[in-house]
Order: C-alpha cells, then structure tokens, then sequence
C-alpha cells in the first residue's frame, strides 16, 4: 500500500520534453528527489539534476519500456513514487495503466476517459461542441468513402488534415503536427499519404495566426472542484511560424 502521508515523496517523471525538464529543475532545486524516464536524447537527458535515469533507447517502444519499468516490477525502488505524465505518450500510458499503476504508486487525480479523450482529436471536438465552446470547421473523414469523395465536399482552402492522434502522427509523419492543402489536388495527396500510413485525420480550416494571437489556460482542479492555480499563456513568437514548437510566451 503506497504511504499518501510522507512529506517528502518522490517523484518519477515519464517523458523528456521540456515540460519535463522544468519540472525536473523546480521540484530539485526545491530538494525533492525526482528521477526520470525518457526516451535517449531527449533535453531532459541532458540536464545534471535527477536521482536516477531510466534512459529508453533510441528507437525502442516507450510503452514497453514503461510496462516493464513499472509493472514488471524489476525496480521496486521505485514503490511509492509519484509519477508526473510529460507528453502524449505519458498521458496515454497513464491513463490506460491506472488501475495496476496505482497499487505501487501514487498517480495525481484525474479521469482516465477523459486524458484519452484528449487525446483524440474526434472525441475533443465532439466534447467541445456539446458544451458550447468555439471549434475550427471541420470536415467529415469517412474511411468507407474515397478520397475524391473526401477531396470533392464544399471545402474552402487552406486547409489541414489534422492527425486524431497526434502521437501516432508524429511518429509516421517525421514530428509534423499536419498536412497543409491550399488546393483539392493537395488535400487529395495528403489524405493518401495519410491512408497509406494508417492515419486517421480530420480535415479541418487553417487558421493563419499570427502567433500573437494565441493563448492557452492552465489550471489543475481538485477532486472537489477546487483549482489549485490558474493562469493565461500568451505566444509572443514561435518558429516556425504558426506550427513550430520553438516559441516563446509570455503569462
């Protein structure tokens, strides 16, 4: 049974971003003993805090990897830990994992469905709407239905076909995040490229920016509703532009 009443619990970080590494600096220099596992080269790789790495090869399967790090039980030093999920790959392995996880371990409160549903570009959307949040519009992508009959809807360009899960995209695609089509005869060879790769997309409008115009809210609500914090991002650059992930924000 994990110990919830230690005041000083240790924590183990899946997934190397920098999300991650930012974490990993904060909580150490404020000396909890946090350790990682990330996929080789990654920036948290490189940072000089970390108890302890838990380094996944290049080119290995992180879900494996966690599977066995975690389930497999080979490291019970790790009983106890509270796991911080950095990434999509993280999120999903949690979320999917929570049950069995949260026999060794201590997990953050949140809904499994709901970080799957997050996950899936489809499932968000369709979340979005039922509560009345402003969405992009979107065309249907049928999988019974040709690609010329996808390409041939009243559709007005630029637009992008949007992966539904962006992780299993970036995999396949070389780390894009979308296929841009400023023309039928490019949105007819992006959802072949697509469907040749086993790609599930949505084809969605291009919303151009500029950057500026971006921002995001952050928040963690309790249990019992409380948020914990709450703040607005702001982008005030980013390159490249529109869709890359070197940026920098402002609160």
């Amino acid at each position: 049974m994990v110990d919830k009443d230690s005041s000083n619990i240790p924590v183990l970080i899946l997934g190397g971003h920098e999300n991650a590494l930012s974490i990993l600096r904060s909580l150490s220099r404020h000396g909890i003993p946090v350790s990682f596992s990330a996929t080789e080269g990654r920036p948290i790789t490189f940072s000089r805090y970390g108890n302890k790495q838990y380094i996944i090869p290049l080119g290995a399967d992180v879900f494996d990897y966690w599977s066995e790090l975690l389930l497999g039980r080979p490291h019970p030093e790790l009983n106890g830990h509270l796991i911080f999920g950095c990434g999509d790959d993280a999120v999903q392995f949690l979320a999917e994992n929570r049950e069995e996880l949260e026999k060794y371990y201590l997990l953050d409160e949140f809904i499994p469905e709901i970080h799957l549903a997050m996950l899936d570009k489809k499932e968000t959307l369709r979340l979005a709407k039922k509560i009345g949040i402003g969405t992009p519009r979107t065309w249907k992508v049928d999988a019974g239905s040709s690609i010329k009959e996808l390409a041939s809807q009243n559709i007005e360009y630029p637009v992008i076909a949007k992966p539904v899960n962006s992780l299993v995209f970036r995999t396949k695609f070389n780390g894009k995040k979308y296929l841009r089509a400023d023309s039928q005869a490019e949105l007819i060879a992006n959802l072949k490229a697509a469907r040749e790769k086993e790609c599930d997309v949505i084809i969605s409008e291009f919303i151009p920016g500029p950057d500026t115009l971006l921002s995001s809210f952050y928040t963690y609500i309790k249990a019992d509703g409380t948020p914990l914090f709450q703040f607005t991002k702001r982008v005030l650059r980013r390159f490249p532009p529109n869709h890359g992930g070197k940026r920098r924000n402002t609160l």
